[in-house]
């Protein structure tokens, strides 16, 4: 069998399905896609229509700010529904011998550590290009600060060992 198209696999990671994806899977994931764009898809226009009367009433500052508080609240909420309706489906269980288990475990770990890893690293850049563009602080004096280091590693440290925590409940024990 070759390759997952890069369908497939966009789908795996987006969904956070780890193993074979089957037919069922997919058509449930497909559904659940469709029912997610048709609510994004009214929330857009209504959204915009909002958008275009509060532009006449209240100044544009207002409504940007109101705007981007809104689409993240959104935006949180339609994460939620996907993760709570994946969970009810079992969807991103991933079943396993007992026999597998502690080479599941050491894998997890070793992922959660690239986890947060990766995150750190973002956070860190993130945060100095932000110090940068906002405050004019020059690359080379953000970089050498250590309180800089603090908050991204604590944040990394954060969501590696949440991201572990998240992938070890999804591991199903068959006999």
């Amino acid at each position: 069998m070759g390759k997952p198209s890069l369908y497939i696999r966009l789908v795996k990671r987006f969904y956070g399905i780890n193993g074979v994806l089957d037919e069922y899977k997919l058509q449930k994931i497909n559904h659940l896609g469709n029912v997610m764009f048709l609510w994004l898809m009214g929330y857009l226009l209504l959204g915009d229509l909002a958008l275009m009367i509060a532009l006449v009433k209240v100044p544009a500052e207002q409504v940007l700010t109101v705007a981007i508080f809104v689409n993240l609240v959104v935006v949180a909420i339609v994460i939620g529904v996907l993760i709570g309706v994946l969970r009810k489906l079992k969807l991103d269980d991933v079943e396993i011998t007992a026999a597998e288990l502690p080479q599941r475990v050491k894998r997890l770990r070793w992922r959660a550590l690239g986890a947060g890893l990766y995150f750190f690293g973002i956070t860190l850049l993130t945060q100095s290009l932000l110090d940068w563009w906002f405050d004019g602080t020059r690359l080379v004096a953000t970089f050498t600060s250590p309180g800089f280091y603090g908050t991204g590693l604590s944040g990394g440290v954060f969501f590696g060992v949440w991201m572990y925590v998240v992938w070890r409940l999804h591991l199903k024990i068959v006999e």
